[in-house]
């Protein structure tokens, strides 16, 4: 076998890590489609009711259909909703 793969500048092995929290979020964030209620329910703890889908209208992209949370925070953005936590606490 050849030997394990080195960084040039540090001369440390190249080895994959361990998954983060933050990793998985950031690939949540980037790749993961999932539908708006299950977004609401993941990353808004369910305390977000849509009243009007308005962000959805802009390319008639079904309510139901699962996006990118990317997109669902730029639609939810866009949408007349109901909660009871300040918008700052909003993790969009």
């Amino acid at each position: 076998m050849g030997t394990t793969a080195r960084n040039d500048i540090t001369g440390m092995a190249i080895k994959s890590r361990a998954q983060t929290e933050a990793y998985r979020s950031g690939w949540d964030a980037i790749f993961a489609k999932k539908t708006p209620e299950e977004w609401i329910k993941e990353r808004l703890d369910g305390q977000v009711t849509v009243l009007d889908p308005d962000g959805w209208r802009r390319d008639d992209t079904p309510y139901d259909k699962p996006i990118t949370y990317r997109d669902f925070s730029e639609r939810l953005s866009s949408s007349t909703i109901e909660t009871n936590i300040p918008l700052s606490a909003l993790k969009l």
